[in-house]
């Protein structure tokens, strides 16, 4: 797994923090994601981080939790956090079969993902 860190400077919105995850998020690799999340949120006050999940080609149990606690973060630092799922069937459906899609906001793409 790939993670990989860029900020986004978009007119008429706040900076955007990106986080984008390539590969497989399972037992063995899920805590890079998570220090990945926490050293972002930590250095958020506001603002909006995105978790770029379109080039990931497995999603497990692991992931879920790492993605339920950066809400909860996210949530403690008063930033807003988007989840891309693209058209991937795999990762919408691990997130959904846990009925986080409820508390996470997930999107199709970057852009939607800045803009909502």
């Amino acid at each position: 797994m790939t993670v990989e860190l860029s900020q986004l400077k978009t007119s008429g919105v706040d900076d955007v923090l990106v986080v984008r995850v390539a590969g497989e998020v399972d037992l063995g690799t899920a805590p890079q994601l998570e220090e990945a999340l926490d050293e972002t949120l930590e250095r958020m006050t506001g603002g909006r981080v995105v978790v770029d999940l379109t080039d990931v080609s497995f999603f497990g149990s692991p992931g879920v939790a790492v993605l339920a606690e950066a809400a909860a973060q996210a949530d403690q630092h008063h930033c807003e956090l988007r989840i891309v799922v693209g058209i991937n069937p795999l990762v919408r459906r691990s997130i959904e079969v846990t009925g986080l899609d409820r508390v996470l906001v997930l999107c199709v793409n970057v852009v939607e993902a800045v803009t909502v």
